[in-house]
């Protein structure tokens, strides 16, 4: 899977690409590749917000390590779960970057 993304970055407009196994892990290596920012032992979680709901919403948690060893954890919300994943992977990098 390859994606193309369009990320505002100290507040400076940047579009990058990555490839993976699926969206989830291109955007991940895309933000490795592009923005210099290191990262490992990512974790994850998700659940369903509502039950019964043709178009509920999910909430995704993820955490990753940081080169110094802290672990931060960011989280997203959409009613896709790989969209709500990649919010939470970017709410996690830019914790990342404010350390």
């Amino acid at each position: 899977i390859e994606v193309s993304l369009e990320l505002i970055v100290n507040g400076e407009k940047r579009n990058i690409k990555g490839k993976g196994n699926g969206r989830f892990d291109a955007v991940g290596n895309a933000i490795k590749a592009h923005l210099g920012i290191a990262y490992g032992n990512l974790t994850y979680a998700e659940h369903a917000m509502e039950q019964g709901q043709q178009t509920s919403s999910a909430v995704a948690y993820v955490s990753v390590q940081a080169t110094d060893g802290d672990v931060v954890w960011g989280v997203g919300i959409d009613t896709d779960i790989t969209t709500a994943s990649i919010h939470a992977l970017i709410s996690a990098v830019n914790r990342l970057a404010t350390k």
